[in-house]
């Protein structure tokens, strides 16, 4: 069982600003709590970590301001994060060593 608490701050900035689209990047540092508990397959040992490594961030994101009609918005965007590597092992099993996360997101906004 392995779970990630993740806290970031992050600074966005407008590329281009137009009264149809918007276009921003952001990056940002955070910090990854890490909790791990393993038990090997061949040796039976277990291990429990519990560690907490730094974090950064990238994210590009677009905004459509006028999707279909006027009081609907489209933001299509992308997430990066990397962690520091940590090193914890059983049966030769690393598990932490190159964490990262990305994410593709599309959210539809309504607003009045």
């Amino acid at each position: 069982e392995a779970s990630a608490d993740i806290f970031e701050i992050s600074i966005h900035f407008a590329l281009v600003e137009d009264k149809k689209m918007r276009l921003e990047a952001g990056v940002g540092v955070g910090t990854a709590e890490l909790n791990l508990h393993l038990k090997g397959e061949s040796t039976g040992r277990g291990i429990s970590s519990e560690k907490s490594v730094p974090l950064s961030t990238f994210a590009i994101n677009a905004t459509v301001k006028r999707f279909l009609w006027s009081p609907l918005a489209f933001k299509l965007g992308y997430q990066y994060r990397s962690m520091s590597a940590i090193v914890v092992a059983t049966d030769g099993f690393e598990p932490f060593i190159d964490v990262t996360l990305s994410s593709v997101h599309a959210v539809l906004i309504a607003g009045w």
